[in-house]
């Protein structure tokens, strides 16, 4: 039975996010007279006539009208994700192809799908493969040498991924390039910025990067001793990306796993979405390491831990779910719309109520307490037509830090991120919803007092309309009380 649930969670492990394959006056003279001007003769005392001098001038010639600035062109790319059997397609690779995903960044974010482009659109989408044997008729005998040495897998796929996007710069006549990158496609467009592939790092041409459930630090699957000694023996001929998304292969490939220090990210708009439903393979990563995740990913894979930080949203959805949330896809188009960043934080909390009754006379002070939230953008929700957070930090998704709480009345510093992710420049407030919870029995957070009130004690929801504005906000509830801060990160375009 072990052996069955191992084969289901491999299976979806290294599925992780497929991908799918086949987006004229000129300036007059003026005549000026002079007055008649009188001499007097003293000798004679005749007068003389007068006389009328005729002076031309040139006027100053009319400015030339300087011409309008070029709009910028920007090319969003999308950078699909792994299929176990995509190393062995014999098709055209780096060729433009159609994607789901595609259709749906056009259609939220109102981008022109580049083979409906006609020169003049700003903001352009589209979408390739890296998977297939076959070049595009834009190689080059230099190019297909150059890729003919790399190893296969990561190295291969950024290569191609970078010639595409560079070739459709050169021949679109597009200024800069977004990254919308999903599950391994984060992987191959972290290799493709830190080693500077075509100079698109270095000469600034990537403006913005989104990873969607990203593989940024490596997948807990492929990096699990268990799981990979049971996929050797199952899948006998696998693609070489399933070594490179070991914890190992990126150390060394890429230097620390979890912060980066490469210059190369400096000028870029980065930000990440994880999801944290672990129910995808029944819970059984979590069962395995006890680590947050999506049924694929764990949530501390999927994105840079360095301080100051990036944007970090959290779904809860599982690794196959999130591309149905339409409020994930309400995100990723502000993302690459606007610049504004906003980071809710909780800076400190007191509780009137602990609820940790002695039970036979047993104390189970101190309480644990977590603090879930959600986070509503009414602008967004307007716009898309969706009822839904933009950001979900709940209980159940494993997330939230535990603090252990000894007295009643009396305030504990936290410094919880509760939100920190792009608006849209029209957003004025958000909406955060703030319930803590009191645990008594809890295997994730290996909590167990037999206090007869259940698992979870809700203390109670509480909302806010937060300002746009740097600021701290009191939030008052009957059983609790916090502090929180706003802090607007960037400005909008």
């Amino acid at each position: 039975m072990k052996q069955f649930l191992f084969f289901a969670l491999l299976l979806s492990i290294f599925t992780g996010c497929g991908s799918s394959k086949h987006m004229d006056d000129s300036p007059k003279n003026n005549l000026i007279t002079t007055a008649n001007h009188s001499t007097s003769n003293q000798e004679n005392n005749q007068s003389q006539p007068a006389t009328t001098i005729q002076q031309t001038t040139k006027s100053k010639p009319k400015p030339i009208p300087k011409p309008k600035p070029k709009p910028i062109r920007t090319l969003t790319v999308y950078v699909h994700g792994y299929d176990p059997k995509g190393f062995k397609e014999r098709d055209i690779f780096g060729d433009i192809v159609s994607d789901p995903f595609l259709d749906q960044i056009a259609d939220f974010a109102d981008f022109t799908p580049l083979e409906d482009d006609d020169g003049n659109a700003t903001d352009v989408v589209t979408a390739t493969s890296y998977y297939g044997n076959t070049p595009p008729d834009y190689y080059t005998p230099q190019d297909e040498v150059a890729l003919a040495e790399l190893d296969a897998g990561i190295p291969r796929y950024a290569f191609i991924v970078a010639k595409f996007a560079k070739h459709l710069m050169e021949t679109k006549d597009f200024q800069q390039i977004n990254i919308v990158s999903a599950s391994m496609g984060s992987l191959v467009t972290r290799y493709l910025i830190q080693k500077d592939l075509e100079h698109l790092a270095s000469e600034k041409r990537i403006a913005k990067w989104l990873s969607l459930e990203g593989v940024i630090a490596g997948n807990i699957g492929a990096s699990n001793s268990k799981l990979k000694k049971i996929y050797d023996q199952i899948e006998k001929d696998q693609a070489p990306e399933v070594d490179q998304m070991r914890y190992k292969w990126i150390k060394a490939e890429l230097g620390d796993t979890y912060i980066t220090t490469n210059p190369n990210f400096k000028n870029i708009q980065i930000a990440f979405e994880s999801s944290t439903n672990d129910h995808l393979n029944n819970q059984l990563i979590t069962l395995l390491t006890n680590e947050p995740n999506d049924g694929v990913q764990a949530v501390k894979d999927t994105y840079f831990h360095n301080t100051p930080s990036y944007a970090h949203t959290l779904f809860y959805q599982t690794h196959d779910s999130l591309s149905r949330a339409k409020a994930a896809w309400a995100y990723t188009s502000t993302f690459l719309k606007s610049q504004k960043r906003v980071k809710i934080t909780l800076l400190r909390a007191k509780v009137f109520d602990l609820h940790e009754n002695k039970v036979l006379f047993q104390d189970f002070k101190p309480a644990e307490i977590v603090f879930a939230s959600k986070t509503y953008a009414p602008q967004a929700m307007q716009q898309w037509g969706f009822d839904t957070p933009i950001d979900e930090r709940l209980l159940k998704g494993h997330t939230l830090k535990l603090y252990k709480y000894r007295h009643e009345n009396s305030y504990q510093d936290l410094n919880q991120t509760l939100f920190d992710a792009y608006i849209l420049p029209k957003e004025d407030h958000l909406t955060l919803e703030i319930t803590p919870y009191e645990l008594d029995f809890d295997t994730f957070y290996g909590i167990f007092e037999p206090t007869g009130h259940g698992r979870h004690e809700s203390l109670g929801s509480d909302t806010i309309d937060l300002p746009i504005h740097n600021g701290e906000y009191r939030l008052e509830s009957e059983e609790w009380e916090a502090i929180i801060r706003v802090k607007v990160m960037g400005i909008s375009r």
